[in-house]
């Protein structure tokens, strides 16, 4: 279980790191930039003075971005504000736009386009569930609750590693080997029950009743593949011993149907557990 998260966060600091994208930046946002943007408290809360280049990071990618598109459009700097030296912006912006894109470049040579992120609650969840064949197991409320972005609690960004995480992951884990330890302990011999639609009262909806829907969409007693009109009828008795392993029921498979549901209510497991 550690070893994958471990390995994310790694992943997750990776990267090449240094001042500034590319020769020559530091020099145009000094000169253009820096008189706004110098402190955590400055227009849109940005101090590009102190902004590293850390493409790993993805907020800080972003920040990059923002920029990039910012000074692109002529929006910065001001209209105000006296105009870059001529052709400093343009290129500026080019240089930016390579540095942004060799980066995703590598990433993508490196690990592909799919991103990295972990599993949330109820896909760790399932896992555990599927791994250790304990499908009755309930961990995800065990966890801290997902990051969400854009209304969605599967993209990487959202989804952080702490050390609450890591610790709740461990102890969860623990839990899940601990009910599947348990369940092997206490595992009854495997016997076979034999369950009969005739007994089965969610199935036995064919028989006349106050206030009865039409026929044509309720189940049916069958027998030997035909149907046995006086049995719904209550003309002949819903069931013999005589008959028992040849009978069944029909249902009715319509959009239209009110036959309702069923469930087989005459049978409990004995333990959790796959059944079949």
């Amino acid at each position: 279980m550690t070893r994958p998260l471990l390995a994310l966060v790694f992943l997750a600091a990776s990267g090449l790191t240094a001042a500034q994208p590319f020769t020559g930046s530091e020099t145009f946002i000094q000169r253009n930039c820096a008189a706004c943007h110098n402190s955590p408290k400055s227009p849109g809360r940005l101090d590009l003075t102190k902004l590293a280049w850390e493409p790993a990071n993805s907020d800080n990618f972003a920040v990059w971005v923002k920029v990039h598109d910012r000074v692109a459009a002529g929006e910065m700097p001001p209209p105000s504000f006296p105009r870059p030296a001529s052709g400093s912006a343009a290129q500026f912006v080019k240089d930016l736009d390579s540095a942004l894109t060799g980066y995703e470049q590598s990433v993508i040579s490196d690990r592909g386009r799919a991103g990295l992120r972990r599993l949330n609650a109820y896909e760790y969840e399932n896992a555990v569930r599927d791994l250790l064949s304990i499908p009755w197991v309930q961990i995800k409320d065990k966890l801290p609750q997902d990051g969400e972005a854009y209304r969605y609690n599967k993209i990487g960004g959202a989804l952080d590693v702490s050390h609450v995480q890591l610790s709740r992951y461990m102890s969860t884990a623990d839990y899940a080997i601990r009910e599947a330890i348990a369940a092997r302990l206490v595992q009854p011999p495997t016997t076979v029950t034999r369950i009969y639609a005739r007994q089965e009262p969610t199935m036995r909806n064919y028989l006349p009743r106050e206030g009865n829907t039409r026929t044509d969409r309720l189940s049916f007693p069958v027998l030997d593949s035909r149907a046995q009109p006086d049995v719904r009828a209550g003309r002949a008795p819903n069931s013999s011993p005589e008959t028992k392993e040849r009978e069944a029921v029909g249902r009715v498979s319509s959009i239209f149907s009110d036959a309702g549901g069923f469930s087989w209510t005459g049978f409990r497991v004995p333990a959790a557990g796959r059944y079949r």
